[in-house]
């Protein structure tokens, strides 16, 4: 019987050399085919312009066998948009950039959308999904605002040598400005902005009350009346065509210039015709009344809050700005004069729904006023024009249309913040971009700024 142990004892190590090799070979296969198994990243951004909203989506191949794009959809407020590589899609631009479809390991490809307006809402997140034929993968996105880009220019340092479009500043330093451009990417903003320079009625503005009139040589328009209408409490009412959000601050802003006659003049928040706010002057010379106002109608007239100015007079513009916040009521009327508010008050009577201009006929001659440079916008204050992506210490210039200079900014971490308060709206503007030594990088004009 002792003869039978060695033979016991190599059976057991071949049995215990078999499990080990069956566990390792287990374990190896697993890990392999775990390296296989693709493990994909992805990102994505939008931002939207005043016509398009741009997505970007970025596909990263982290480890593993290689993939191959099947489709991409994303949930938008239209519904699933779906893409498949080699089909287009109506109304949709989708350009791939860095791959063609397959995606290899550690290579980086990017899906390039371009959508029209209507898709997205701001500040909403969104998420899509990108099918491959091995693995499947996931991106959230929130919409946010393009900036206006400028792309500065390269400085290369190169002895005795002149390339492309460059000009010598010294002795072998060389600036080439490549792609240097000003794009005016978005006024998503404004709900409406009108210089009158064609008639607006009925197309933009609607008349509610009175005759209001458009003047074809100055361009503006203007209201006059010497007696009170029975609507709106009296008020003479042109309403913009275009409704407000419900949500957020609006802006109204208007240039305003009484011509003759006693009264008020004003920017307007409307509800309907029995509740509305107006926030404008006020000007009875003779006695000596002259005033910035909140005011409101609700079937009776309320004074909400004034601040007397003995400065206000006939035939000088004012450009005002009437402000609400729909959220805690708060009102404000600004003015060019001070660039402060003039004028608080708050209140949560009435929800308003349209913009727009009025008078109210006082008493004695006509009252007659003329009105110019409308703009309505959304969160944004509307005496500002921001211009990002301009390098440290660099100058924005924004000029009229005669070459005056009407804001003129050196730009702090890579924003200019122009001035507009006496414009609001400047046509045929012309933007110039200047670096730190003063030099004239580039310069663009545009229709409206």
């Amino acid at each position: 019987m002792g003869i039978e142990h060695p033979y016991l004892a190599i059976l057991a190590i071949i049995a215990f050399t078999a499990t080990i090799m069956s566990v390792l070979y287990f374990f190896i296969h697993t890990y392999t085919e775990m390296l296989k198994t693709p493990l994909l990243s992805t990102y994505a951004e939008a931002c939207y312009t005043d016509s398009s909203v741009y997505l970007n989506i970025t596909l990263k191949h982290e480890r593993g066998i290689p993939v191959v794009l099947q489709r991409i959809e994303v949930y938008s407020e239209r519904g699933v948009v779906i893409y498949t590589p080699n089909e287009s899609l109506s109304g949709i631009d989708v350009v791939l950039e860095g791959f063609n479809g397959r995606l290899g390991v550690g290579q980086v490809g990017f899906v390039k959308m371009k959508f029209p307006l209507g898709y997205f809402t701001v500040n909403k997140t969104y998420y899509g999904l990108v099918f491959f034929d091995i693995s499947n993968t996931l991106f959230t996105f929130q919409l946010v605002e393009c900036p206006l880009l400028i792309t500065p220019p390269v400085l290369l340092v190169d002895l005795g040598v002149i390339t492309g479009d460059g000009t010598v500043l010294r002795l072998g330093v060389v600036r080439v400005v490549k792609s240097v451009d000003i794009q005016l990417y978005s006024k998503f903003n404004v709900l409406y902005n009108d210089t009158f320079d064609s008639n607006p009625f009925p197309s933009r503005l609607r008349i509610e009350t009175c005759s209001w009139f458009y003047d074809t040589v100055n361009r503006n328009i203007y209201v006059n009346t010497s007696v009170r209408p029975p609507a709106y409490g009296g008020e003479c009412v042109a309403l913009i065509n275009t409704s407000l959000p419900s949500s957020g601050i609006v802006y109204v802003a208007s240039t305003i210039r009484v011509v003759m006659g006693y009264g008020y003049a004003e920017n307007l928040l409307v509800q309907n015709s029995t509740h509305f706010y107006t926030l404008g002057i006020y000007l009875w010379v003779g006695l000596g009344e002259r005033s910035y106002m909140i005011r409101k109608y609700t079937q009776e007239w309320y004074s909400l809050a004034e601040t007397r100015d003995r400065t206000l007079s006939h035939n000088i513009s004012y450009n005002l700005v009437a402000v609400y916040t729909f959220d805690t009521g708060d009102l404000e009327l600004w003015s060019n004069v001070t660039k402060t508010p003039r004028v608080t008050a708050r209140d949560l009577s009435i929800t308003p729904m349209y913009a727009g201009l009025g008078i109210y006929y006082e008493t004695g001659a006509e009252l007659r006023v003329v009105f110019d440079n409308v703009v309505v916008t959304t969160n944004a204050p509307p005496w500002f024009v921001n211009v990002t992506g301009v390098p440290e210490g660099w100058r924005v210039v924004l000029k009229n249309s005669t070459g005056g200079v009407v804001s003129n900014v050196t730009a702090t971490e890579g924003v200019a913040v122009l001035d507009v308060w006496d414009y609001f709206i400047v046509p045929n503007g012309t933007i110039e971009i200047y670096d730190e030594k003063g030099v004239l990088v580039t310069s663009k004009t545009f229709d409206y700024v």
